[in-house]
């Protein structure tokens, strides 16, 4: 990522959201052992939003630099498996700093050139989907530093019933990392999380385990409910989990969600399908078809193709179904219609599809 940076002062800023590996630890400032103590947390604040199933998450939290001279902090946040990151600002005083993607290597090269310089600087780094470091170099002594992010993450729904998870809890810490950093993950102010729920279809009720909200606003049967939590002096150590139940008896639903980020740009979308409780289990079998792209774009990639086909003939069930269709310049069925999953039948399907080899450009009808 590359920075786009704001300032409000007459100064050169950078900052870089980058991807790399590292280890994960819970939320909280890290220190390397045997240096200065970690920053404090002043305070963290959590914005949730769910819109069916979807959740927007914007999270703020305050650094104090206790000590009498400049210091870096580092952040992390063990992200959720399925979220996306979507920006990040960091400000110090009167300080704006907005980041965006380069490449690592020169996200690097920003950061530590502008931190050698004596300039202010952030940093984030993505270790997998575990977790995010955020670095902010060069925080003033006895000054706030304040660093916010958002991000998108897909929920599941199974059968009415829909759960959220914030992360905060360490996972995946190693003894080689637990030997060099020494974590903080004490709020020496408030921790305070604020969720809105927004569903197309009435609620039957809500429920955040361990947690009482201090304020809430439901109405059940518009599908909405808003609640405040709040935790004096608290640490960042233990999962928010929330969880929300639909009303009884409702017929599956479709959401779509809908993005563009400027009138310029093209436009994305988010299908969220939800089966309804009165969806009777398949127990007859069920019908497979593949469509197999054999054009010139393949070339290099058909192998792949063929041992994901051979995999999922391998897993039906001799009252399971498939056909197989290829297409290129025209389109070809390599099955005679639906044919039962028998070992004959998926043996013979599997040497089929071994033969593909790529050709030309893709076109394709079928009855």
């Amino acid at each position: 990522m590359n920075i786009s940076p704001k300032s409000l002062l007459t100064k050169t800023f950078a900052a870089i959201l980058v991807a790399s590996q590292l280890t994960a630890f819970g939320a909280g400032t890290l220190s390397p052992k045997g240096g200065q103590d970690p920053l404090k947390i002043t305070d963290h604040n959590v914005d949730i939003v769910i819109n069916n199933g979807f959740a927007k998450v914007k999270v703020g939290q305050t650094f104090f630099n206790q000590h009498n001279q400049k210091t870096e902090a580092i952040y992390s946040f063990p992200l959720p498996k399925s979220a996306s990151l979507s920006e990040v600002t960091i400000m110090m005083g009167e300080t704006v700093i907005e980041g965006e993607v380069v490449a690592k290597t020169k996200a690097d090269k920003i950061y530590e050139e502008e931190k050698n310089n004596g300039n202010n600087a952030g940093k984030a780094e993505k270790n997998g989907y575990q977790d995010f470091k955020f670095y902010v170099a060069n925080i003033p002594a006895q000054s706030d530093a304040r660093i916010s992010f958002v991000y998108y993450q897909p929920l599941k729904v199974d059968t009415g019933m829909g759960r959220f998870l914030y992360p905060l809890e360490e996972g995946g810490t190693d003894e080689v990392a637990e030997s060099f950093w020494t974590s903080n993950s004490k709020v020496d102010g408030k921790i305070s999380i604020d969720l809105e729920l927004k569903s197309s279809a009435p609620l039957s009720g809500t429920r955040t385990p361990g947690l009482q909200p201090l304020t809430k606003d439901e109405k059940p049967d518009q599908g909405y409910a808003k609640l405040h939590y709040e935790i004096d002096n608290g640490a960042l150590d233990k999962d928010f989990v929330f969880y929300y139940r639909l009303k009884d008896g409702l017929p599956g639903s479709v959401e779509v969600i809908p993005y563009k980020e400027s009138k310029d740009k093209e436009g994305t979308f988010m299908m969220v399908v939800t089966p309804g409780e009165d969806l009777k289990p398949l127990n007859n079998g069920s019908d497979y078809l593949f469509i197999l792209d054999k054009s010139g774009s393949m070339s290099g990639k058909i192998h792949t193709l063929n041992q994901a086909v051979i995999k999922s003939l391998g897993k039906m069930k001799d009252h399971d179904r498939f056909r197989i269709f290829t297409f290129n310049n025209s389109c070809r069925e390599l099955t005679s219609r639906w044919v039962s999953a028998t070992p004959a039948n998926v043996q013979n399907g599997v040497k089929k599809s071994t033969k593909l080899k790529p050709t030309a450009a893709p076109t394709c009808t079928m009855d």
